[in-house]
């Protein structure tokens, strides 16, 4: 258990620095690509569009694995208040972890086929797009494990296994 607690963090430490890293280093170039054209430097980046399409792809790719990992995605919480502190919410909320799951196993194998097969090479840097795809299939299964983590804890919480987590309704 000690080992799946600290690989947990060493994902969620990388996770968070390879996205504010995204978002910083796209940030930059945006920034840099206004103050060029305000300039009228008569220079152009010829990559500008194909670096930010890359680091946009991975940062909200890296994003959604995040809020996954901390079990933050958005979702409605009418069942939670209907049956608040009750075991048979847990039952609830296993279907629509498993429902998650298959999605994310969707986005798995199909992002795995596309960042595999897709033959094209970005013009300007010349690098397979592949590698601007391979972070649907990475994040895909780091979300993927999440999930299987929820799915455990929610069933084990509805067996009675795990405490229920005590929950305030909102009037």
């Amino acid at each position: 258990m000690r080992f799946f607690k600290k690989l947990d963090a060493i994902v969620g430490k990388v996770l968070s620095f390879l996205g504010l890293a995204s978002m910083i280093v796209l940030f930059v170039i945006l920034l840099a690509n206004i103050i060029i054209r305000a300039a009228g430097a008569g220079m152009t980046l010829s990559w500008y569009s194909e670096v930010v399409e890359i680091l946009f792809a991975w940062m909200v790719m890296i994003g959604a694995a995040m809020l996954c990992r901390n079990n933050d995605h958005f979702r409605v919480d009418l069942f939670l208040q209907k049956f608040a502190d009750k075991r048979g919410f847990y039952w609830i909320e296993a279907l629509c972890y498993a429902i998650a799951f298959a999605f994310y196993a969707y986005l798995l194998y199909y992002g795995y086929n596309l960042s595999v097969n897709a033959p094209q090479t970005l013009p300007v840097l010349h690098i397979a797009k592949g590698y601007c795809y391979a972070c649907m299939p990475i994040c895909a299964l780091i979300m993927c494990a999440y999930t299987i983590r929820d799915i455990c804890v929610a069933v084990g919480r509805a067996l009675g296994k795990i405490p229920v987590v005590e929950i305030h309704k909102i009037d």
